[in-house]
């Protein structure tokens, strides 16, 4: 897909500038070129990898008037 094509040589010049990515563009080199079975390996690893996400934070409520 011209998209993911497009996306992913970005991410690789993303590095190749010295962004630190974390080594994700060699993550998808290697999914690109692995089979079904080693791509859902890859995702399984991925996932697990995955920082886990922060719940939201409440935001601090206005102050109620009170009403006498």
């Amino acid at each position: 897909h011209p998209r993911f094509r497009a996306a992913y040589d970005f991410l690789l010049l993303r590095e190749q500038s010295g962004e630190d990515l974390g080594g994700l563009g060699d993550w998808w080199t290697k999914f690109q070129d692995a089979d079904e079975n080693d791509q859902q390996a890859l995702l399984k690893q991925a996932s697990s990898h995955r920082k886990k996400s922060r719940k939201p934070r409440n935001r601090a409520q206005k102050p109620r008037h009170q009403t006498d």
